[in-house]
């Protein structure tokens, strides 16, 4: 064994971080349920760590690859986002929240064709939400 991997401080430092990452629900509700608690304390980090803890179960839940999205593009990690939402599309082209923060990501970085095609799958899923998006983020052309 390397000898760091049985330091005290090590050991105490990792306990902390374990202490600190949020609980991982074992059912979708209660993953969803921490999500929002997270959200609403805009606690982006420890969001950022659910979402990947739940990844780490589940790679191929969309809502999962959300949350992480959701969480980078508040952290300010647009390409770490534009990746997370991405691959929740794929996964599930029906996430009218991903569609929307891609738009956003895609409209910071004056992509106007990927903006436009956001918006339109924003069109198909939900009229009332594209009609926001295009007042709050096209608008600002």
């Amino acid at each position: 064994m390397l000898p760091w991997l049985s330091s005290p401080m090590l050991l105490v430092a990792l306990t902390q971080q374990s202490a600190q990452l949020p609980p991982m629900g074992n059912t979708p509700q209660e993953r969803s349920s921490q999500v929002v608690r997270l959200e609403q304390a805009k606690d982006y980090k420890g969001l950022a760590a659910h979402a990947r803890a739940w990844i780490d179960q589940h790679p191929d839940d969309a809502e999962a690859w959300t949350s992480l999205g959701v969480a980078q593009f508040n952290l300010h990690e647009e390409a770490g986002a534009l990746e997370s939402l991405s691959k929740a599309v794929t996964l599930k082209p029906d996430l009218k929240r991903a569609w929307y923060i891609l738009g956003q990501i895609h409209h910071q970085r004056h992509d106007q064709p990927a903006t436009m095609n956001c918006y339109h799958q924003l069109q198909k899923l939900d009229a009332g939400l594209a009609r926001h998006f295009y007042r709050n983020v096209l608008g600002r052309w």
